[in-house]
């Protein structure tokens, strides 16, 4: 039995319609930024890639974008995504360092510059290569020497001696679900080491490698079965690094009492809950709140739903559409309604406070 809604003043994955499938996919583009005032240097044709500093102390900054929109259908939603890598070099003696990818916001090029082996020092630009200081040698540069991406990392992990390291998290499956509905601004990663000191560059067999086994590799499992449409997004990020992402998956049949909506990319054990209107809207910053509220009208909280977001950075949200709070008490809803939702949470970004995901709209038949 489904429990009672509380009403009130004011989204991927339990009870996902639609069967999970894992696809496996390789970068499309990689590269290398080697530190260089002139960006003389690249080697995006390359067997290998590049993360960390020389001993010298030269910084070298690993590029990889994988085509998701291509490889996953439209309208899925992504449950997790780990990105595997695989490290063939190391420095004699050097410990485990970290090392983290951020999301890229400028588009960059691959070139063709194959740089002699182990590859390390780089080679010649060539026309289109991402060098240190161009997107695209060399006709456009970065805003910032070095790239430009996140401040915040998507996930990390420390990388060793040679093999097989994986990074995920909440903030990255999110990320993924972003690279999948606006395919345009899907830039890719750079993978960098946490502190760039000297002797923590790792050489990572790249995409040109002739076993695909040791190439990087991004698995996603996503589901199918996803309803409603988003709007007001993407949410503001929160302290995870990222936007927290609501999705709904069930049936828009009103009269079949199967909604489900679930939000990731939640900062990890932070309480949150559903709110719902018939009416959308658009309010900075409410109260104290870091996030959007993006409901207008009557406005009902689903209190009785308070969760934690736990480890994995997840709120889901199992809704009874015959008792939907509202200010006035509970209703039904009715075949031809539209409702509107999003989820509330505490965040801490980097006070104390709050932030949404972004509303999603159903239309109920």
């Amino acid at each position: 039995m489904r429990t009672t809604l509380l009403a009130g003043t004011f989204a991927l994955l339990a009870g996902v319609a639609g069967a999970q499938t894992t696809v496996t996919i390789n970068p499309d583009r990689d590269g290398t930024l080697y530190e260089s005032a002139t960006g003389a240097l690249a080697n995006g044709a390359g067997g290998g890639i590049f993360s960390g500093a020389t001993q010298g102390g030269q910084p070298r900054r690993a590029l990889l974008r994988f085509d998701v929109a291509g490889s996953v259908p439209s309208g899925a939603m992504i449950t997790s995504a780990t990105l595997t890598i695989r490290v063939n070099m190391s420095p004699p003696g050097s410990s485990s360092t970290p090392h983290s990818v951020h999301l890229i916001s400028q588009d960059w090029g691959e070139g063709t510059t194959v740089a002699s082996a182990p590859g390390g020092s780089g080679g010649p630009s060539t026309p289109g290569s991402a060098t240190w200081i161009h997107t695209f040698f060399s006709g456009s540069n970065w805003t910032n020497a070095g790239g430009d991406f996140a401040a915040a990392a998507s996930a990390t992990t420390a990388l060793g001696g040679p093999g097989f390291y994986s990074l995920s998290s909440a903030t990255l499956t999110s990320e993924v679900q972003a690279m999948l509905d606006s395919p345009a601004g899907n830039f890719g990663w750079l993978l960098k080491s946490d502190t760039e000191n000297p002797a923590t560059a790792r050489r990572i067999i790249s995409r040109e490698a002739g076993n695909v086994a040791n190439r990087p590799a991004l698995e996603i499992e996503y589901t199918m079965g996803g309803i409603g449409s988003d709007y007001c997004g993407p949410a503001v990020n929160n302290s995870s690094g990222g936007p927290a992402v609501l999705a709904a998956s069930g049936s828009a049949t009103a009269s079949d009492n199967d909604l489900n909506l679930s939000a990731t990319g939640v900062p990890v054990n932070q309480f949150g809950y559903l709110v719902a209107s018939q009416t959308q809207g658009f309010i900075m910053t409410p109260g104290t709140s870091q996030g959007n509220l993006c409901l207008g009208g009557n406005i009902g909280r689903f209190l009785n739903l308070v969760q934690s977001s736990g480890a994995a950075g997840t709120l889901n949200f199992d809704v009874d559409t015959t008792m939907v709070p509202q200010p006035s008490g509970t209703v039904a809803i009715m075949g031809g309604e539209t409702w509107n939702f999003q989820a509330w949470f505490r965040d801490a970004n980097p006070t104390s406070t709050s932030n949404f995901t972004q509303g999603v709209s159903i239309v109920f038949n």
